[in-house]
């Protein structure tokens, strides 16, 4: 029941994404209070605000039944097939380092060939980060995720371009400021459900 109700929770953000692409030379700032996030995009950029919260697909319990709550908080195009996104997640409770590790493994690991990896850590403004490469010759593709910490969440920018880009988007990870988040993922999607119970 959940995976559907939050499916059609997906379906009614993509309809109340406001469109925030610029006719303007100025970088694009974008505040996102209820989860704690303010992040700044090229000028000529796509960006959606979703505020998609969802159960991940991390299952961090003994018992396969501690699922980790997300929020999608931006996703933004750039054109030639470059994208970013950033997710939060609310109380990760893996360490911060195996977390990153754990993410360099997955995106790597489920290939027999064509993909390659690593990590390493980063300073940025908002603290130390995991700067996470893929590179994936069979999609031809590469990918930048830098994760993030503040307070037990966990924040993740992914980024994609071509593969053999130089870009490594450090500019959108160090524009990034994290504060406390006041919005809660479950308590969000059971509020939805209940409403549309009533109806």
């Amino acid at each position: 029941m959940r995976p559907t109700v939050l499916g059609a929770l997906a379906m009614l953000a993509c309809g109340a994404f406001p469109a925030a692409a610029q006719a303007t030379d100025q970088p694009q700032r974008v505040e996102l209070p209820d989860i704690g996030l303010v992040a700044v995009f090229p000028a000529d950029w796509n960006v959606l605000t979703p505020m998609t919260p969802r159960e991940s697909w991390f299952d961090v319990g003994p018992d396969d039944s501690t699922p980790v709550y997300a929020w999608t908080g931006v996703f933004a195009t750039g054109g030639g097939g470059r994208w970013c996104g950033i997710d939060r997640f609310e109380s990760f409770p893996w360490p911060f380092d195996e977390h990153a590790a754990f993410l360099e493994h997955w995106h790597v690991s489920g290939h027999l060939y064509g993909v390659s990896g690593g990590y390493e850590a980063v300073d940025l403004p908002s603290g130390l980060a995991y700067r996470i490469d893929i590179d994936d010759e069979l999609k031809e593709r590469s990918l930048k995720l830098y994760l993030l910490e503040h307070a037990g969440d966990r924040i993740l920018l992914t980024c994609a371009d071509e593969l053999g880009s130089a870009e490594d988007w450090q500019t959108i990870a160090a524009s990034i400021e994290l504060g406390p988040r006041t919005a809660d993922a479950l308590a969000t999607i059971d509020a939805t459900l209940d409403a549309i119970h009533a109806n």
